[in-house]
């Protein structure tokens, strides 16, 4: 999150949210993000694939409101 004042700080940490990929809000006002682990592929992780399964899809209910879909 960034702060009035421009600073960051965390809001959650945990192991299934390594590698979140995007995030939107939906109609209820929750906020989704995907996490593929797209950075253990083999691609961008040195030709070694260590993306394992399961992937998640992640709600939170966010401290401000958005628009559903961005």
């Amino acid at each position: 999150m960034i702060a009035p004042d421009r600073s960051y700080r965390r809001l959650a940490q945990c192991p299934r949210l390594s590698g979140a990929d995007s995030s939107s809000f939906g109609p209820e006002g929750r906020l989704y993000a995907v996490v593929n682990r797209l950075h253990r592929s083999a691609v961008l992780n040195g030709g070694e694939a260590a993306s394992v399964l399961p992937y998640y899809l992640q709600r939170v209910k966010p401290l401000a409101s958005g628009l559903p879909g961005r």
